[in-house]
This record gives C-alpha cells, sequence and structure tokens, in this order.
C-alpha cells in the first residue's frame, strides 16, 4: 500500500476529533518520509484508543513494508475485526495469510473486500494482490473494473497491460490516448508508466515503430530523472576482480564458519529466467522461497569503501574493497553465517532459494561463508535479455536500465566478474542457461534438483499452479507453462536496438 493509498483507505474509528486530527497528522508525516515521528504519534493514538483501526492499520502496513509479519499480524487481524467493511483493511490481511501460507484464508478475505465496492483505487490493489498470486482472470477483472470506474488511472492501466492482449481496432487504444492526452499534470513516475503501458499496447497491435517510439520515451523519462553514471559501476567491478584475487582466496579458504546446505543463491541479470528458476525450485516440497531477500547484504559488515566516487555506497552500505578484505577473519564468517541463517528461517524447509540477482557482486564471499550452499547463475542471450530489460519499468532502484548502452555496459561488467567467479571457484557455480531450460524443460529441471540435493518431483514441472505469491516482474510469465515466444526477440527487433547491439559489440 503506497503513501496516495494511505490517505484513501479511511480512518476508520477514531475516539474524537482530537485523535483524528491526530491519525490525519500521523499520515501527512508519513508522506512527507518522516517515519520515526509518525510512529510516535501512531502509539500515541493507540494509547489513548487501543480499538482505533486506523492507526491499526496504518502501523500494520507499515510492518508489511518492512517484511516484518510477526509484528503487522496482529495489528492488522485486529483492525480487519474494527473494520469489517474498509477493503483496504481486508487486503493488507491477506497479504499477511500468504505469506503465512494460509493461501485459501487470503482469497476469502480479497472476496470479500470485492463484494465491498470498492474504489478504483483499492480494485486496483485487489488486481495486484491477485496477480501476485496467480489468479489472473480475477486480476483482470478487478483491473477492468478500475479502468472503468477511473479511466485516468495510470497504474490499473500499468497493471492490466500484461493481462491482455490488444488488438488494432482496440478500443483501449483511444481511452489510453485520451488519458496520454491529459496527463502532464501527472507525477513523472506515472507518465513513464503510461508510454510502457502504450508500447506493450501497441506492439501487441503489430504496430512496432509506434510501439518502440513509446518505450523510447519512457526510458528518457526514467533515464532522465536520475543522475547515474555506469562507470562508477564499472570501477567497482574491476575493483573487486582486482582485490578478491587467488590470494585473498587461498588466505581465506579455511575461514569458512557455516556447513548449512540449506542456502540457494540465484544470481545474475535481471529478466534472465530467474523467477521461473525460483518458482521451479519453491514447488518442490522440500524447498521454499524467500524472493529477492536483502538478507546477505545485510549480514556482510560495512567498510568504508574510498576505492570508488564519495556517495557511491551510502555509510551503511556493506561493499567489496581492498580494505574489506584484509579485515575479513574467522569471527567475520561467522557473523555473516549466524545473521543471513537466522534472518531467513522458512519453515522446516531443507532448501531456503534466495533469488536476490545481485548476490553476483557477492558470489565469492558466499562461496566461502557457505561452502555447501548452492549457487545458480541464470544466464541468457544478451540481445534477448537486454530488450526485456529496457521494455520493463522496474519497481526498484535500477537506473542503468533505462539507456540501451548502460545496459550493454551493465551486461558486460557483471560478464567479467561472473568469469572472475569461475576462475576462483572452478565447478562450483552452476550455469543455468535459459535458452536450454525452454527448450526442454523436464532435462533441466531433473539437472537443475540433483544439482540442489533434491529428489525428483513431479510438481516442479507444474510450477505454474504454485499458489505463493510472486512480486517481481515475470510474475504473469511464470503462472503459465514455460514457453519459447522471447527466445530470439532481440534479433526480431533489432533494428529498435542498435545501441545495445553496437555496445554489446564493442566489448567483445
Amino acid at each position: 500500500m503506497n503513501r496516495k493509498e494511505r490517505r484513501e483507505k479511511g480512518a476508520g474509528p477514531t475516539g474524537g476529533g482530537n485523535l483524528a486530527a491526530l491519525l490525519r497528522r500521523a499520515r501527512e508525516l508519513v508522506v512527507k518520509g518522516a517515519l520515526a515521528e509518525a510512529h510516535f504519534l501512531y502509539e500515541q493514538i493507540l494509547k489513548d484508543d487501543p480499538d482505533n483501526a486506523g492507526a491499526l492499520l496504518d502501523l500494520g502496513v507499515a510492518a508489511l513494508e518492512r517484511k516484518d509479519i510477526a509484528a503487522a499480524a496482529p495489528l492488522l487481524e485486529k483492525a480487519a475485526r474494527l473494520s469489517p467493511e474498509n477493503p483496504w483493511a481486508l487486503m493488507a490481511l491477506a497479504v499477511v495469510k500468504m505469506e503465512q501460507r494460509d493461501g485459501d484464508a487470503a482469497l476469502a478475505l480479497c472476496e470479500k473486500a470485492e463484494k465491498l465496492d470498492p474504489s478504483a483505487e483499492a480494485l486496483t490493489k485487489l488486481g495486484l494482490f491477485y496477480k501476485e498470486t496467480g489468479y489472473l482472470d480475477r486480476a483482470a477483472s478487478c483491473l477492468r473494473k478500475a479502468v472503468d470506474k477511473k479511466p485516468e488511472l495510470v497504474m490499473a492501466w500499468f497493471n492490466l497491460r500484461d493481462l491482455k492482449k490488444f488488438s488494432p481496432a482496440d478500443p483501449d487504444l483511444d481511452r489510453l490516448d485520451a488519458v496520454v492526452a491529459k496527463s502532464g499534470a501527472l507525477p513523472a513516475r506515472q507518465q513513464a508508466q503510461l508510454q510502457f503501458v502504450l508500447g506493450k499496447a501497441w506492439l501487441d497491435a503489430g504496430d512496432t515503430d509506434r510501439a518502440f517510439d513509446h518505450y523510447a520515451k519512457a526510458n528518457a523519462m526514467k533515464r532522465g530523472a536520475v543522475a547515474y553514471d555506469i562507470a562508477n559501476f564499472e570501477q567497482y567491478i574491476e575493483n573487486i576482480i582486482a582485490h578478491f584475487d587467488e590470494n585473498a582466496v587461498r588466505r581465506l579458504r579455511h575461514m569458512a564458519a557455516s556447513g548449512s546446505e540449506r542456502p540457494i543463491f540465484i544470481v545474475g541479470m535481471p529478466r534472465s529466467g530467474s523467477t521461473l528458476v525460483d518458482q521451479i525450485l519453491a514447488s518442490h516440497p522440500a524447498a521454499a522461497s524467500i524472493g529477492e531477500s536483502r538478507a546477505f547484504q545485510d549480514a556482510v559488515p560495512v567498510v568504508p569503501n574510498a576505492e570508488v566516487r564519495a556517495g557511491y555506497f551510502s555509510a551503511q552500505t556493506a561493499s567489496i574493497s581492498k580494505r574489506f578484505i584484509e579485515q575479513l577473519a574467522p569471527d567475520v564468517f561467522g557473523d555473516i553465517a549466524t545473521k543471513y541463517l537466522a534472518a531467513n528461517e522458512v519453515n522446516d524447509a531443507a532448501r531456503v532459494v534466495d533469488k536476490m540477482l545481485f548476490n553476483f557482486v557477492w558470489t565469492g564471499l558466499i562461496r566461502l561463508a557457505f561452502p555447501k550452499a548452492r549457487i545458480i547463475h541464470c544466464a541468457r542471450d544478451p540481445l534477448d535479455m537486454g530488450l526485456s530489460i529496457w521494455r520493463m519499468h522496474f519497481a526498484g532502484n535500477v537506473p542503468w536500465a533505462y539507456d540501451q548502452k548502460d545496459i550493454g555496459r551493465y551486461y558486460h561488467a557483471y560478464q567479467r566478474l561472473m568469469a572472475h567467479w569461475h576462475r576462483l571457484f572452478p565447478g562450483e557455480i552452476y550455469d543455468l542457461s535459459y535458452e536450454a531450460m525452454v527448450a526442454d524443460q523436464e532435462a533441466e529441471t531433473r539437472k537443475l534438483l540433483e544439482y540442489c540435493g533434491l529428489p525428483w518431483d513431479e510438481r516442479c514441472l507444474n510450477f505454474y499452479a504454485a499458489g505463493r505469491r510472486i512480486s517481481t516482474a515475470s510474475f504473469v510469465q511464470v503462472r503459465k507453462p514455460v514457453y519459447k515466444d522471447s527466445v530470439g526477440s532481440g534479433r526480431k527487433y533489432a533494428k529498435y536496438l542498435q545501441a545495445l547491439i553496437e555496445t554489446l559489440e564493442a566489448a567483445r
């Protein structure tokens, strides 16, 4: 639930005008980013009125955003009980139930919310939840209702775009043009999202020139909104290669502190098939996924890095440098392993899958800290992958993804580092080809499970039927059987990808 939605979802009972004013003030502070002050006000409200549903809901949603399900659950249970007619409370509790692996309860809550005649914004949120949990028809229905109620609601169109196939005579194309005509006052993020929607719509409709014109506009909007220099990332990768070398591995190899076989790390580039691999593994009864977890990086000690441009890393961001490598010792490895394993307790699963792709930077440290962990490197044709990245509006901070030359340069830096890890740890990283997986799913799945130390299970072939919540950009694709349409897509649209092609070829 984002900040705008907080303002729209209703306060619920407040226990008087004074508390109502405090609740409004707390929400204003949240919008401004003053979270500590807001939290203090919420606590004051609940001290005077323990049954204040608005404060309970806001605090529960904040806990959800921190992924603190244990804290969110009682707050949202109570909020939903006190405000059974508030769709936002029911939807927030549904997320908790899904995280607790109670899909039936989550679905029942969403169905109840849907019957309350929710606003277009709430319908959009319902559609997104259904989309993430695999109920694609229900998702499309909610999102269609949302755009019918409020045609200018960009987020509804944005989430509907990959649930429908646009046709050349589709009336939705005219409706989208009307939204664009009035979009000048929209926030820049929404204007970019609208251009991504139009890119997909016109590509479906067969007008590739028009489609890629919209994609170009969308990417230019996103890229222009940030100050980013890909050279800083390239320098960082070169520094890792220089300092995390054979001598460092020889010194550090005996310091491993954990014999745990539970972790499975999936690393690589976005749009490389990683969500597909994650879903296949999570469909196995002995495995569970923690999604894109920051747990490993958060477990690594922060050592100031003077080797990169000042400000490239925040004071709280761990990174690899010569000084960092020199300070590694047995107790450091022990702390990393202990913190990581403690942060990722997932039932009693024999294997826990972590698909934070950026862990490709940490692959060497992962291999040293967890000698028995599995590391799966997802690889894909760089042109196909680059096209898929460039057509994607990412939820997180991925500034290099909106310029074709930056994508190409990022890819080559990543490739250099992965080649380095392979040299240092020969045979200890499993390369999985996206193209091989879609060509022969069963054979590749058998090899994958064998590498992970898991027995064969037919459910892994029906990964798309798994009822878990997926919140990555691939949540629609992995709700369907493996398909081969995207293989070779880069060559199909090569005329629009010349900057990417030239960058990829220049570094060969």
